[in-house]
């Protein structure tokens, strides 16, 4: 009751500059000012939210790593969206290969699900996931390499424990890996 008051006052108020009019002739430019729409691009917490990790026995040292693998993640993440370039502007000015090398939180999900949005239907975004499994038997099954790279299938990733210790180690072999894994993904 007490809000048909206040709907008057902000009706007469847009009265005065004729904006009833204008949404009136024009409701489709209007309507995003008014009506809420969900937003389909991904951020660094929509991309944790959905993570499944697959987790060693609680209290184990290998637990531990994978705990700091999944932070580091988190922080990579969270840096492209504080730091990285928005792909939704100014495309026209960087080179063909700046662009290919631009990483974003958009970009990091279809590297690893094929699609750079959340899924549209709600029943496919209640059930979509994906999994994050933990390879720390490299070096016994490839004695004597120097890097692994994480490997992506079906919503699956794997990333490599030991060639991602550190904070940087992990930025490293994950940039590498979704900048040349790009090159695979194009037709």
């Amino acid at each position: 009751m007490l809000q048909t008051p206040m709907l008057q006052q902000i009706r007469d108020g847009m009265r005065v500059y004729n904006l009833l009019e204008v949404i009136g002739m024009h409701p489709t430019l209007c309507s995003h000012l008014y009506v809420p729409k969900e937003d389909d691009r991904p951020d660094s917490d929509y991309i944790m939210n959905i993570l499944a990790p697959v987790l060693s026995e609680k209290g184990s040292p290998k637990r531990a790593k994978e705990n700091s693998i999944i932070n580091f993640f988190q922080d990579f993440l969270q840096d492209l969206e504080v730091t990285g370039l928005d792909e939704e502007h100014d495309e026209g000015n960087w080179s063909l290969e700046q662009q290919e090398s631009r990483l974003s939180v958009p970009s990091i999900l279809q590297w690893l699900t094929g699609q750079r949005h959340k899924p549209l239907l709600p029943s496919d975004r209640a059930t979509f996931k994906i999994n994050v499994e933990f390879d720390h038997h490299c070096n016994e099954r490839m004695p004597g390499h120097s890097i692994c790279f994480p490997v992506v299938s079906t919503n699956t990733v794997t990333f490599p424990v030991e060639h991602m210790q550190t904070s940087a180690q992990f930025r490293h072999v994950l940039t590498m890996a979704i900048r040349m894994g790009r090159v695979f993904s194009r037709v």
